[in-house]
């Protein structure tokens, strides 16, 4: 296989992995979807890609949602975050023990300086992440008849099945974070400087312009 083949493959597989229901996070791509300009709620669930905080800080700065939450306890893709961080970016602290939730927290604050108003901590996979976020939100006393996820899109469709599951109700919206999901924007600027490259066995591919390439 030639890295222009592995790269063609890679890029197939994210575009089926993570559809987009918006172009933007606007609130004019919002209203186009949910019929509102903004919705009840937008969740940036955990997982090991940081540039989900530069999405969830681009939709805060928007005004796409009247609440914003961080939903991830500690599952199989924390440690994997804990270290990027620490490796990308060693001003952002946080506890050795952190749950993914205070790791995107910790670095919203930092890089952005921005808070979101909830976080759920407890939650281990995608299944709980829906139903304690849910949990959460009727605490809160949040509403949630409209809500704008966004998740690496490796766990993007499960995560969907679950909320559709659990909340059939809910008019809802993606914003996967993955390569090709965005066209542009902060957080794939942040994604490339991340992901220069990329080592595949004996190939090597680079991240560019919202897609990967064969060097």
């Amino acid at each position: 296989m030639t890295a222009s083949q592995l790269a063609e493959d890679i890029n197939e597989l994210a575009a089926f992995l993570g559809p987009r229901d918006v172009p933007a996070l606007t609130p004019e791509a919002i209203e186009g979807r949910l019929g509102a300009r903004q919705a009840d709620a937008m969740v940036l669930f955990g997982g090991s890609i940081l540039a989900g905080g530069d999405v969830l800080a681009e939709a805060m700065r928007a005004g796409v949602a009247r609440t914003y939450v961080i939903a991830g306890g500690a599952g199989h893709t924390t440690e994997a975050l804990r270290s990027r961080v620490r490796e990308l970016c060693p001003d952002v602290a946080f506890a050795d023990d952190a749950p993914e939730a205070d790791v995107f927290a910790a670095y919203l604050a930092q890089r952005h300086g921005l808070t979101a108003d909830l976080l759920e901590r407890a939650s281990t996979n995608c299944g709980n992440n829906v139903t304690y976020l849910l949990d959460l939100l009727a605490e809160k006393g949040v509403a949630c008849e409209s809500l704008i996820v966004s998740q690496d899109a490796t766990m993007q469709r499960r995560m969907e099945a679950g909320v559709r599951r659990k909340a059939p109700a809910c008019a809802w919206s993606t914003s996967p974070r993955m390569p090709r999901a965005w066209r542009r924007g902060l957080a794939w600027a942040s994604q490339l400087q991340m992901l220069p490259l990329t080592t595949c066995g004996s190939l090597t591919l680079r991240w560019e312009c919202g897609t990967f390439r064969a060097t």
